[in-house]
């Protein structure tokens, strides 16, 4: 084998590397730019997650702080008992009012928010 003969034999192999090389750096390129948007995607989730999240909270403390005045004004809470949940209506037995904090309110009682 003469010297001139191996220097198309190297092109050939660096050609086939150099290749490889630009497919992998496509394809970590094409990785970058997926796990960048799911980023940006989570980082969304989390903040609409976070904004659901403090509406929840403050109705919660809506209707706790109406609650807490209504009882603190006398109004008798069982009155305000409309729904029972299921395990309650199975159970025939009345059970007595008991206090949660300074709320009265019967066991099993289910809240639905809108």
């Amino acid at each position: 084998m003469e010297p001139n003969d191996s220097a198309p034999l190297v092109q050939q192999i660096g050609a086939t590397s150099i290749a490889e090389i630009e497919k992998l750096i496509g394809e970590l390129q094409e990785t970058r730019n997926f796990l960048e948007s799911e980023g940006e995607r989570i980082q969304r989730e989390t903040a609409r997650y976070i904004d659901l999240t403090q509406r929840a909270l403050a109705s919660v403390r809506i209707i706790f702080d109406t609650l807490s005045g209504w009882q603190q004004a006398g109004h008798p809470m069982r009155e305000f008992v409309t729904t029972r949940s299921p395990a309650e209506d199975n159970n025939k037995a009345r059970t007595p009012v008991q206090s949660i904090g300074h709320i009265a309110a019967r066991p099993c009682l289910s809240l639905t928010l809108m």
